[in-house]
């Protein structure tokens, strides 16, 4: 009987999970253009600094939803056991947060009621993620539906209350927890066969609390990350800089989006260990990531001012933070690769056994990368003029820090003795070439200017967008026969998917 995690369709589930992400980019963009366009500078950075709140109290979510794709990927049905005790953590969770919201409020000046509003995100999210991590365990694509699900009501209620009834801020939170619950309606529902065939078991319990300490070791990497925020707060004195980095990290997160092709990796490197679909999903995530930054740096003017005129300074923040995602999204694939091969966990937990894996090391490894981006910003910032000046230093100084991180993955991955890396960097120079050729193309034929009116600038985006996307493929069509075996294989998982929608 073959295990769980090796029945995902590596193709399949890159390609749902895919358009789902294309899908979740738009609607998401739509979200941000309304709040962006709607609240003030500083109010966009109270929304993004009330994202940091969260963080610090979302992280004992790791405590179960570390392991659940790690045991049900493995053919053991955890799923019950991790839903019970994400709504015990997440109640502890809550009261948490409302402390951190007491606090952040006397201590900063920020409105108390807009940081309560934000207050049922917490068990929902709790919630939403357990089922998320129940899906990645055997079917992650299911995922992908419960967050276009996500996505679609957060931007139907947001059009509601922030445009029509003119709620702003309040409107924008409301929306994001009314989408939370349709998401896990969704969820649970997709995955109520799992759950009802499985049962609590509290001896697994004990033991992913015994053993706690490793993912919420891991976890804690996001919170010095995001002492970043206090850092840059403390240093401008505003959340003005704050908002410039939201706006260019949600410009340079298209490119991000790309890296939704590697989430049927997971699972399969935990079922039957096999790099060289590791690989694959490489030159699949850069067959796509790498044209959309070169057209996010050639059109960056008009496309920060599609979130306003106030952030077409930011265009060339916009450049950097591009650069930054494409590294980004290659360590992330590292991680996957790197956990996906650990096997110490698979009999029984062990911390000794836990502490001499790559389930340890690879976070440690983060803590030292995550470290060094706080001192490399925080020498990075002195002296810096502006906000635009200090938000640019700011993602310069994520980008060397994260180059740092995957220079040391790539050393830990030489163990296994990657082949065929000749092969991908040809094809990544190839993508690039056949993106340079595509963008100059459009970029000759329609040069954008950066217009007050957003469906005239979106229509004249639209236009070059269209345009490279056609030659790029059709280039990589003539000069790349990898690519044209990728397609033939895109087709066949695409005419399997319309025949399971029928």
């Amino acid at each position: 009987m073959s295990l769980p995690g090796s029945n995902v369709r590596l193709r399949y589930t890159g390609l749902i999970s895919f358009l789902s992400s294309l899908f979740s980019l738009l609607t998401g963009a739509i979200f941000v253009l309304l709040i962006t366009r709607k609240l003030s500078v500083e109010e966009f950075g109270l929304w993004n600094m009330m994202s940091q709140y969260l963080a610090y109290v979302l992280i004992f979510t790791n405590v179960y939803n570390y392991w659940l794709p790690r045991t049900i990927a493995r053919g053991i049905n955890t799923s019950r056991t991790g839903l019970i005790l994400s709504l015990s953590l997440g109640s502890v969770a809550t009261l948490l947060y409302l402390v951190i919201a007491f606090w952040f409020s006397l201590s900063l000046n920020q409105p108390l009621l807009i940081l309560l509003l934000v207050t049922p995100e917490v068990i929902l999210f709790y919630v939403k993620s357990t089922m998320d991590s129940i899906s990645t365990g055997y079917a992650p694509q299911l995922s992908g539906y419960a967050q276009m699900i996500y996505e679609s009501v957060k931007v139907g209620v947001a059009f509601c209350l922030v445009f029509f009834f003119r709620v702003e801020l309040a409107g924008a939170i409301l929306a994001v927890v009314v989408a939370q619950l349709a998401s896990v309606l969704l969820s649970a529902k997709l995955n109520s066969h799992v759950i009802k065939s499985s049962k609590l078991d509290l001896d697994i319990a004990k033991s992913w609390l015994r053993h706690s300490w490793l993912p919420l070791f891991g976890t804690g990497v996001q919170i010095v990350v995001g002492l970043s925020f206090i850092l840059v707060r403390l240093v401008s004195g505003s959340d003005q800089a704050i908002a410039y980095y939201g706006v260019a990290t949600t410009i340079a997160g298209i490119v991000a989006n790309a890296n939704a092709m590697t989430s049927g990796l997971y699972p399969r490197l935990l079922a039957n260990r096999h790099l060289s679909e590791g690989e694959m999903v490489m030159k699949l995530m850069y067959l796509f990531a790498l044209p959309l930054s070169v057209f996010i740096f050639f059109y960056a003017e008009p496309i920060s001012a599609i979130f306003g005129l106030k952030y077409l300074v930011i265009a060339n923040v916009v450049r950097i933070a591009t650069l930054y995602s494409l590294i980004a999204i290659l360590s992330s694939l590292l991680d996957t690769v790197i956990l996906g091969m650990e096997r110490r966990d698979a009999e029984r937990l062990n911390s000794k056994d836990l502490a001499n894996s790559m389930l340890f090391k690879l976070p440690l490894l983060n803590y030292v990368v995550s470290f060094a981006y706080l001192i490399i910003l925080y020498l990075l910032l002195i002296g810096a003029q502006g906000y635009v000046e200090i938000t640019s230093r700011w993602i310069i100084s994520l980008a060397i820090s994260i180059s740092l991180g995957v220079s040391m993955k790539l050393i830990i991955l030489r163990s296994f003795k990657i082949r065929g890396l000749t092969n991908i960097v040809m094809s990544l120079l190839r993508y690039f070439a056949a993106s340079v050729i595509s963008v100059g193309i459009a970029l000759t034929i329609w040069k954008v200017l950066p217009v007050i009116n957003i469906s005239d600038l979106l229509l004249a985006l639209a236009r070059p967008a269209i345009l490279t996307a056609i030659l790029y493929f059709a280039v990589l069509a003539v000069m790349d026969r990898d690519f044209r075996l990728l397609i033939n294989h895109l087709v066949e998982e695409a005419r399997e998917i319309f025949r399971d929608l029928l």
